[in-house]
Formats: C-alpha cells, sequence, structure tokens
C-alpha cells in the first residue's frame, strides 16, 4: 500500500562502501533506476567517481561522506577533524562528475559538528553558490550569524585553524612520535600554532556578550583549547621519553606536566558536561579519545605512558644537539648540527642540560 508497485519507480540506492565497491568492479550489477552510491575511504577522500557510460544510468549516483568514522585503522568520533575546504574539494568533484542524486554525510554526534554540517548541506542545496573563492567567507558569515559581525574575521580564522590543524592529524590517532622533538623544531612549531588559536578563541570570549559566551564555548573555544590540550599531551610524553633516554632529570618534570595536561583535558570534558548552561549538555563530550591502542575507543581515557628516572647526586653536563636523538657525552657517534648556510640562514639550536635539570638553548 505504501511503495509504487512500480519498483523502478521508487526510489532506491546501492551504498558501494568498503568491500561492496569490490563487486561492483568485480561485475555484480543493479537494475539502472538504482542510484549507486559511491563512498570515500572513511577519511574524507571520494574512492571513486561516475564514469562516462555510468552517468547515463537512469538512477544516477550520489555519495556517502564522513565526519564521523567507526572502524579500522582507527575510529575518529570525537571533534571535528575535516576542514570545510576538504569537504569542497571532494563534493565539487562528485557534483562535477554527475554524483547528485543523493549526498549523505556521517556525522555521528551532531553537537560537535555544527559548523561542517552546515556546510555540507549549504553546498549540497546550492553547489554553485559556494565555489572555492567563497570557502572563506561562508566561514566568516556563518561565524556573523553564530556572534554578531565585529568578531567574525578573527572566529572564522579560529574555525578554519584548528580544523585544518585536526585534519592533518586527527586527535584519536595522535602519537608521541607523531612530531618530531629533533627534526626541524616540528613539534615545537605545532604547538605554536594551537596556543596562537587558543589565545585567540580565549581573547574573544572575555569580550562577547554574556549571552553569546556559552555558544562561543561550545562551537569555537572547547573544540580549540581540547585539541591543542590533547596535542600537547603527547608531544609533552614524546619529549619526556626522548629526555629520559638522554638521562636528563627534567624527564620527571615532563611526566608530572603530561599528568597535569591529562587532568586538565578531563576537566575541560567535565566543565563541557556539567558546568556549562546548567549542565545542559551533560554526556556530550564524554567520548573517549585518549589511549587508543588499535581500531576501537578504549572503553576509559588511558594516561600515555610516561618514564621517571632517578637522578644521579653527582653534577654532570652534557650536550644534545638538533636533529638527532643522542646525547653526549655517552655515545660514541659524533655530535653534527645539520646543515647552515649564508644563502638560507638557518636557526639551529643546542641543548647543553646542566646537571641534568637545567636546559641552556642556544640559537646559532
Amino acid at each position: 500500500e505504501r511503495v509504487n508497485p512500480d519498483v523502478s519507480r521508487a526510489p532506491q540506492d546501492w551504498a558501494l562502501y568498503k568491500e561492496v565497491q569490490e563487486y561492483y568492479e568485480k561485475g555484480m550489477r543493479v537494475p539502472d533506476d538504482v542510484t549507486l552510491l559511491w563512498c570515500d575511504d572513511n577519511w574524507g577522500n571520494v574512492r571513486r567517481l561516475p564514469t562516462a557510460e555510468e552517468r547515463k544510468r537512469n538512477g544516477g549516483a550520489g555519495i556517502y561522506y564522513h565526519f564521523d568514522y567507526v572502524g579500522d585503522p582507527r575510529s575518529y568520533k570525537w571533534l571535528n577533524t575535516v576542514p570545510i575546504a576538504k569537504v569542497w574539494e571532494q563534493m565539487n568533484l562528485a557534483y562535477r562528475y554527475g554524483a547528485d542524486r543523493i549526498w549523505i554525510v556521517n556525522v555521528g554526534d551532531l553537537k560537535p559538528m555544527e559548523f561542517p554540517i552546515d556546510f555540507f548541506l549549504n553546498m549540497a542545496w546550492n553547489p554553485e553558490k559556494w565555489p572555492k573563492e567563497k570557502i572563506s567567507e561562508f566561514t566568516r558569515l556563518w561565524a556573523e550569524r553564530q556572534f554578531g559581525p565585529e568578531y567574525a574575521p578573527e572566529i572564522a580564522d579560529i574555525l578554519a585553524k584548528y580544523t585544518k590543524y585536526n585534519g592533518r592529524r586527527k586527535p584519536e590517532l595522535l602519537e608521541p612520535s607523531t612530531y618530531s622533538l629533533v627534526d626541524y623544531q616540528e613539534a615545537d612549531r605545532v604547538l605554536a600554532e594551537w596556543k596562537s588559536a587558543v589565545d585567540e578563541a580565549e581573547t574573544i570570549i572575555r569580550k562577547l556578550p554574556e549571552n553569546r559566551r556559552e555558544a562561543f564555548f561550545e562551537l569555537v573555544l572547547y573544540p580549540a583549547k581540547a585539541s591543542a590540550i590533547v596535542t600537547e599531551l603527547y608531544i609533552t610524553v614524546g619529549r619526556n621519553h626522548l629526555y629520559a633516554t638522554q638521562g636528563r632529570a627534567s624527564a620527571n618534570e615532563l611526566a608530572a606536566e603530561a599528568k597535569q595536561l591529562f587532568q586538565a583535558d578531563a576537566d575541560l570534558s567535565s566543565y563541557y558536561n556539567h558546568g556549562l548552561a546548567h549542565g545542559k549538555w551533560n554526556h556530550m563530550m564524554d567520548q573517549t579519545h585518549i589511549g587508543y591502542t588499535y581500531w576501537n575507543q578504549p572503553p576509559v581515557n588511558v594516561m600515555p605512558k610516561i618514564e621517571q628516572i632517578e637522578i644521579s647526586a653527582a653534577p654532570w653536563m652534557g650536550v644534545a644537539v638538533e636533529g638527532s636523538s643522542l646525547a653526549w657525552p655517552g655515545v660514541t657517534e659524533e655530535s653534527t648540527l645539520p646543515q647552515v648556510d649564508v644563502f638560507n640562514q638557518q636557526r639551529r639550536y643546542i641543548d647543553d642540560p646542566l646537571d641534568g635539570a637545567e636546559r641552556i638553548a642556544r640559537n646559532n
């Protein structure tokens, strides 16, 4: 009674997700009126687009996309980690290749994904309205609609940056070794980027009218600050491991700092759940995100392993150089700084840990 007896006129689709796409590639077919729902690779990259011949099918084609994912090699379900520039790139490809009959996006929990959901739906409604040149304009207009025009450009910049930083490595995939502690000052540069974004967000929330601060915390400050804390946690643990192998007493200080960062993450989530808006969003930030060991989430957040060393009573001085995880004395390899030349004028550093406790940085 509810379904058209002519099934060719009833909307139907075939989701070519994961191994199902292999069935299609090996020759399995469905009636011409069934929409082929092509999928991304679970990481925001569309795996396949319709060929010229497939674009002739009556059922057309669509896309199943992900902002949230549960599966191998690792789930990501905590916060927004897909920059809308990436969404535009992939969905514009889909649109140009005729995969426009239906678009579906897996968002997991709605609450952390308001911004990318809004963009996805606006682009789906009218792809021509949002060319790549207007991506930043969309972000600014979205910020203006939520918080007014005064700080909209700055808020848009924070939104763009925190999703960009999360997009290069999702928080659930971070490890102590993700960002290099010895080459290119990578870890320090990453931390500086996060700190700049969080500082800007904390400055703005103090300036906003009282009735907009809770929304700003939910939509801007929390995802930026929480992501920054988790990034700093893993970098601090990585530095703790490095300094422990070098015999530095400051490894123990870093172990204490890592514990404080782990607690700071818990405290921030607790405030979101219980303090913000008088507990309106209780449990919304219960999602675990620290301590993954395989594809599925840990049942609780798990503090990454830290190292503590016994400090020698006798004073000593060592040397560590950029580009090496070793420390001298104690190894036979020759210490060599990365190249420095008059054209690029690179800044290199030498660490002199004194008595295992003091750090003296010299820039050349």
